[in-house]
């Protein structure tokens, strides 16, 4: 097994890179006049933060603007790997989600993950793309081809949004056609990667269409190194599609209703050979955007999402030679259906007033086959786990611009949420006798999230900012009332966990000087109240299967850890981005991320002073393009993760890693391009998970891939 020395060992292609980033010294050129481009970039729109549009100079959060272009050109398989560059963006573990469970790929940020929980909403034209039941997030839904921008909110400034954006909200947006469009992506690679998106849409007088569909397809690589696999091991092959349409009627200028609907089925080989998982997601939503002419501007959505997950969990022996399933989730439908009304308007050139509301409605069931036994093949108890949960809103928001200079938002919302009818029950498979009926109490809780932000441009270069504010999420169902299982951890739920509260603020700056320099930098503190994590209960021996209670067996050297709100958590640290353009071809930027995340309090004193699991005290992202449209394009990207533990006792370390990125292209014609990309170009090899028992999980290997890309 490799292993990784400290920093030192990367000195120099980091300052290689770094010197590109700084090209401040003399004889720098002088950039061209602005352009339209330039413009339209100066005063970007974004609604992510307050639900209605603002320049992005005016918001008073922390917010990254990756528009379609660079979301395309970045070069990545999944869009993870491309939103890990932004500073506090993470998922449970520094995995890819081309070669680990969906189940661990709901994003945190600044350091206040700790579970597989998500603590981040992620949207997509509106519609929440998270599996609110188990926390299931797959990226491959995201449509990279359509992207036309995605904006990143760091920090529970957008109080607007409610539960699970306790820690920041990530909105995707797709394009919408303007006339007749057609685009084709393919690409082939290594691995057996196969990679196919087509799409087309049209005007025709007041109604727009956009329809398409994707195909990914990859054989995958082993998840652990070759020194340690055994005859159960097995690449951790990925196979996903979805299908698309999208339709706007616009009847007047500003009156305009939509309708959406997707379809996405993804098969995941998992890293052995028995094991695998399922899913399946479909969403319908209808929206309306209505401008009452005087009288203020109404956006109304109405959507439904159903969602199913079919897995077989196995347990591996401890020389990884043979494996025999453990747990057989045969289904998990999901269904929800909510809604969303918000009523704007400016009152006067000096504010402007926004109210809204929004509901959703959940009912969820998990069943599972558990008690395999070898000789027969056969399970011997059917476990049935269900739920009902209803998540109200109301909100007001207050944007309020005294003079140019100044821009303040103040806000306000309550929500309302309600866990009910959650029921396990447990039933021979042979006999269908009932052996166990559990009823879970019912849960209600009211709460109340302020918020408060300005923005001061000082100059017409620099600008301040500042914004604090409260933000909650509450427990899922799944981390209620069911637990899961990743390799030789077992994970269970917890009836009795409470609501997480966020306290916390940001104090940032940000400098420009036209497209030659853009810097932005963000200190940022925040307390989370009853922190829910996985505690560790205990470690089985490492000889034989313990029985250790939640949990049950255990097997030899493996952890029984229960989610539970462990007390209070710390994180504060800075954010800094940076960009410049010194010349016509050339872009350079950078960011880095200091986050000091510890339990602060806590019933368990073991607990008090240690790390957040998961989040690296230190980590950096450097990037260097050049673009001339009449020869290629090329990107450089250098990303560094410092260290950070596995586990809440802090007892397995993982240590740092360094990758680069490499991505080409060429314009052949002006709707066609040609491109090449190498995630992980060195080959690094670093680890995502250190076990108990002595396995490392490792990252993706180096993966080059390329094809073509027509948009016409």
């Amino acid at each position: 097994m490799h292993r990784f020395s400290r920093i030192g060992k990367y000195s120099a292609p980091v300052c290689f890179v770094w010197l590109l980033v700084c090209p401040c010294a003399a004889g720098a050129e002088e950039p061209p006049p602005p352009t339209d481009d330039d413009v339209r970039t100066a005063t970007a729109i974004v609604i992510t933060a307050t639900r209605s549009e603002q320049r992005l100079e005016d918001v008073a959060a922390n917010v990254t603007v990756i528009d379609g272009s660079e979301a395309r050109s970045a070069g990545n398989l999944a869009v993870d790997d491309l939103l890990r560059q932004i500073p506090g963006f993470t998922l449970l573990r520094q995995a890819s989600s081309l070669g680990s469970s969906n189940l661990i790929q709901a994003p945190s940020m600044r350091g206040i993950g700790g579970s597989a929980a998500a603590r981040t909403l992620v949207l997509m034209d509106g519609v929440p793309l998270i599996d609110p039941f188990t926390s299931a997030m797959s990226w491959g839904q995201v449509p990279t081809e359509r992207i036309e921008r995605i904006e990143v909110l760091r920090g529970g400034g957008a109080g607007v949004w409610g539960n699970l954006a306790m820690g920041g909200v990530v909105h995707i947006m797709t394009e919408t056609p303007r006339a007749e469009t057609f685009h084709f992506m393919g690409q082939g690679g290594d691995h057996e990667v196969l990679d196919v998106d087509v799409s087309y849409g049209n005007r025709a007088g007041k109604f727009s269409y956009l329809a398409g569909g994707r195909h990914f397809d990859t054989g995958g690589e082993y998840a652990y190194p070759d020194s340690q696999l055994g005859a159960a091991d097995h690449p951790a092959a990925l196979d996903h599609y979805g299908m698309f349409a999208k339709g706007i009627y616009e009847f007047d200028r500003g009156r305009t209703v939509s309708l959406h609907a997707s379809y996405f089925e993804e098969e995941n080989a998992r890293s052995t050979v028995l094991a695998y998982s399922e899913y399946i997601a479909r969403n319908v939503s209808l929206g309306a955007d209505w401008d009452l002419r005087g009288a203020g501007r109404l956006q109304a959505m109405l959507f439904s999402t159903t969602r199913d997950r079919e897995a077989l969990t196995t347990s591996v022996s401890a020389d990884r030679n043979s494996e025999r399933p453990t747990v057989y989730t045969y289904s998990t439908p999901t269904r929800v259906l909510g809604a969303n009304l918000q009523w704007s308007k400016r009152v006067n050139p000096l504010h402007q007033v926004s109210v809204g509301v929004d509901h959703q409605w959940l009912d969820a069931d998990r069943r599972d086959f558990t008690g395999y036994v070898s000789s027969n093949g056969s399970w011997r108890t059917n476990l049935l786990t269900s739920g009902n949960q209803t998540l109200s809103g109301a909100y007001v928001q207050d944007v309020l611009s005294p003079s140019l200079r100044w821009q303040i938002v103040a806000g306000a919302r309550v929500d309302f949420i309600r866990q009910y009818n959650g029921a396990q029950t447990s039933s021979s498979v042979s006999s269908g006798a009932v052996t166990a009926d559990t009823s879970f109490a019912e849960k209600e809780q009211n709460v109340f999230s302020p918020s408060l932000g300005a923005v001061f441009h000082a100059t017409g270069e620099i600008s301040l900012r500042t914004n604090v504010y409260q933000s909650f999420r509450a427990p899922s169902l799944s981390e209620l009332y069911t637990g899961f299982r990743s390799g030789d951890v077992i994970n269970t739920g917890n009836s009795e966990l409470e609501s997480e509260h966020l306290t916390g603020g940001d104090l940032g700056a940000e400098f420009r000087r036209g497209r030659l320099f853009q810097m932005r930098v963000t200190g940022f503190w925040n307390e989370v109240e009853d922190a829910i994590t996985q505690r560790t209960i205990g470690v089985a021996s490492p000889d034989s299967m313990t029985v250790i209670e939640p949990c049950g067996s255990v097997p030899a050297g493996g952890n029984c850890r229960q989610r539970d709100n462990v007390g209070k958590l710390r994180s504060r640290g800075i954010e800094l981005d940076m960009t410049t353009r010194p010349h016509t071809h050339w872009t350079f930027g950078g960011s880095y991320y200091f986050a000091d995340t510890e339990i602060v309090e806590s019933d368990d004193e073991s607990l008090i002073g240690n790390r957040n699991r998961q989040v690296p005290e230190h980590s950096f992202t450097l990037r260097a393009e050049f673009h001339d449209p009449r020869l290629f394009r090329a990107g450089l990207v250098a990303r560094f993760v410092g260290e950070r533990f596995e586990d809440d006792r802090n007892a397995l370390p993982i240590e740092e890693y360094f990758v680069l990125n490499l991505n080409v292209g060429r314009q052949l014609n002006p709707v066609t391009e040609v491109f090449l990309s190498i995630e992980n170009l060195l080959d690094e090899e670093y680890v995502v998970r250190p076990t108990t028992t002595g396995y490392t999980e490792i990252g993706l290997q180096r993966q080059i891939h390329g094809g073509v890309r027509i948009r016409m």
